[in-house]
């Protein structure tokens, strides 16, 4: 996901959908800290107003990235999560700025 927000116009980006499967399908720690780092980034788009999350907060690891990322996107409309872990709609709320609307959907397996 780094390489994908480090090749696109942060500055000018307002719409992102990230795919529905989880990016961290692997063990390898250097992969990883590139997804971390791509949820860090989100944070760079901040004309950002529609933001699809896929499945990706499925891993607990980059949630709190995530949120701090969210906090900092004050334009961010809509926001759609697939599969979002227990407990975690109000925080992804609370890092939103108030107008966002979050639309939770569920993978069929």
């Amino acid at each position: 996901m780094a390489f994908i927000l480090s090749s696109l116009p942060t500055a000018t980006l307002t719409q992102l959908s990230l795919p529905l499967r989880p990016l961290s399908n692997t063990e390898q720690g250097d992969v990883q800290l590139r997804i971390c780092d791509g949820i860090r980034r989100l944070g760079q788009c901040t004309r950002l107003i529609d933001l699809d999350l896929g499945s990706q907060v499925t891993n607990n690891r980059y949630f709190e990235a995530l949120v701090d990322a969210l906090h900092q996107l004050p334009g961010l409309n809509r926001l759609s999560v697939t599969d979002l872990p227990p407990n975690t709609q109000q925080i992804l709320l609370d890092a939103c700025p108030a107008n966002c609307k979050i639309r939770v959907h569920r993978h069929r397996s």
